[in-house]
């Protein structure tokens, strides 16, 4: 009995692992991204979308930060006063391997 109990949460917690492993982020941000408007403020922008982000420009008023997805596109959210004013999607720069 103890040994089928063990069986069991090996396999419970393993697929809860493998479960958690398998999300990268990215379906998290495109589903979320959609829900940033004009007007939304910094804390409801983390709450969506976490706090893996990178900061992209900071002044005194304003900041500029971003959500990079798996295409290495980078999501450039910008606040001024801690409310968003401007959403945008930059495209990955692309790179040439002269080597190949």
């Amino acid at each position: 009995m103890k040994k089928l109990l063990n069986i069991l949460l090996f396999y419970y917690f393993s697929g809860t692992v493998l479960a958690c492993a398998g999300r990268t982020g990215t379906e998290y941000t495109y589903e979320n991204i959609k829900r940033i408007v004009p007007g939304m403020s910094f804390k409801k922008v983390i709450t969506l979308m976490g706090k893996e982000y990178e900061v992209l420009d900071r002044k005194v008023e304003k900041l500029e930060i971003g959500y990079r997805t798996a295409d290495r596109a980078v999501y450039r959210i910008s606040f001024k006063e801690n409310i968003v004013i401007k959403i945008h999607k930059e495209n990955p720069e692309i790179i040439i391997d002269l080597k190949k």
